[in-house]
């Protein structure tokens, strides 16, 4: 039927009849329904591969950027990340005691603490933490026992000590130019 209509439409047939026109219009309904449906799935064949591939190469990049430099970028970062984590949590147990802890009896009470709060038995670096804070200019020590100075005295002291991180020096125009 479908060639009859072409071939009416090309004037190589003279006449069609009504019958013959409306069975060649509904085939022709079919085939494009049909052509439409499988549009529609290639479309959406082509819409996933390439969500596929965007994820696969999102993947491949994040894992080549931590190969080489990123992964020891990564590992000094955790490291004090954790080194940070180790100095707030001996000054908190510090500032918050009702006596001035020793060293043993700061340890054994953080190592409980992270016990009891997060159920892991974790040996805390106590002189780790505790230098920190002592390179800061933050524990006081009075024999055995040891403490810090209060909020407002640790922020300026930490604000200092970040103010005065870089040193620059101006150099003279002679000096610059001598280089």
């Amino acid at each position: 039927m479908l060639f009859l209509v072409i071939g009416f439409y090309l004037g190589l047939v003279a006449a069609i009849e009504q019958d013959h026109l409306k069975t060649a219009f509904a085939a022709m309904s079919g085939i494009v329904g049909l052509g439409g449906f499988a549009m529609r799935q290639w479309l959406r064949y082509q819409a996933q591969s390439l969500k596929y591939q965007k994820e696969l190469t999102d993947n491949i990049y994040f894992r080549n950027v931590n190969n080489n430099a990123g992964i020891f970028d990564y590992m000094i970062g955790a490291a004090e990340d954790q080194e940070c984590k180790e100095a707030f949590l001996a000054y908190y147990f510090l500032h918050t005691a009702k006596v001035p802890p020793t060293r043993a009896e700061l340890d054994e009470r953080i190592e409980a603490w992270l016990k009891e709060t997060f159920a892991v038995d974790v040996a805390f670096a106590v002189e780790v933490a505790l230098a920190k804070l002592d390179r800061l200019g933050l524990l006081q020590c009075d024999g055995e026992r040891l403490s810090v100075p209060p909020p407002g005295h640790t922020l300026g002291r930490l604000d200092r000590v970040w103010d005065n991180y870089f040193q620059y020096v101006a150099e003279s125009p002679a000096t610059v130019a001598e280089a």
